[in-house]
């Protein structure tokens, strides 16, 4: 498993990508199953990913196909995690294997169903050779160089260091942000933040939500395709969409596949 496979998995399943009611994530499951959407799966201590699809939904259990290239030795009782795309969104759940039938695999429902991406202006985090420096200017203090976190069409989030010359509030306007993208000159923007968070520790910086203001419409459209371009790198890293399907499928599977396409 990569080191920016591992890094989106911890993010998909921290608690606020959790769908808030056990309703949405049967309503999730099943068009899951009724949509024939590929899932990618993994077996806890493999770092092998499979492709599979959603079968059968019950109130306690799931049946998925017999992943393309499994070997049969896992045993019952190991933790499975499940990914998808749904509509554009990063979807997935932990579970457990409970059977293993000659023609799929028994899994428990999960607890907890979760979604990377509920908002249109997503975030993405940049990639580790990318540039992170963000400049702040304010009024009446001294700049400040933060660190960016993560970037949307509409706003970053920052960490930045704690100002010695009076504290960020919500509300405030910060005239002039400059940074860079991946191979993009400088760019600047005002901003208006949107919440501030102090972080505890000895050297404990302050994290800035900033919406992003008076963009012209060559920067809105640098941010908009290096925010896509993230975004399909971290899919990549998932092994999600028809391209992480092993190449060389049995026959079986091709025809049933187009059968539960074509409904």
């Amino acid at each position: 498993m990569s080191e920016s496979f591992a890094e989106a998995r911890h993010r998909l399943f921290e608690e606020r990508y959790a769908l808030s009611s056990q309703v949405k994530a049967m309503h999730v499951l099943e068009e899951l199953r009724r949509s024939h959407a590929f899932c990618t799966l993994w077996f806890d201590g493999r770092a092998q990913s499979y492709s599979t699809i959603l079968l059968d939904r019950q109130e306690d259990t799931l049946m998925v196909d017999l992943p393309v290239g499994y070997d049969g030795r896992v045993a019952p009782g190991v933790e499975v995690t499940l990914l998808a795309r749904l509509e554009g969104v990063i979807t997935g759940c932990r579970t457990i294997l409970r059977e293993v039938k000659d023609d799929g695999l028994v899994l428990s429902t999960p607890e907890q169903v979760y979604q990377l991406q509920r908002r249109q202006l997503y975030r993405v985090p940049p990639a580790v050779d990318d540039p992170t420096d963000v400049q702040i200017q304010r009024d009446g203090a001294r700049p400040l160089v933060a660190i960016m976190q993560d970037i949307s069409a509409g706003g970053l989030r920052i960490l930045a260091p704690k100002p010695e010359d009076y504290p960020f509030q919500a509300g405030e306007h910060l005239p002039r942000l400059l940074f860079r993208l991946r191979d993009s000159d400088e760019l600047s923007a005002a901003a208006v933040v949107r919440f501030a968070e102090q972080q505890t520790g000895h050297n404990g910086g302050v994290v800035l939500g900033l919406e992003l203001q008076e963009l012209s419409s060559t920067i809105r459209e640098t941010i908009a395709r290096y925010v896509q371009t993230r975004d399909r790198e971290i899919l990549k890293s998932l092994g999600l969409g028809m391209q992480s399907l092993a190449p060389a499928r049995p026959e079986s599977w091709s025809r049933r596949v187009r059968r539960w396409w074509r409904g």
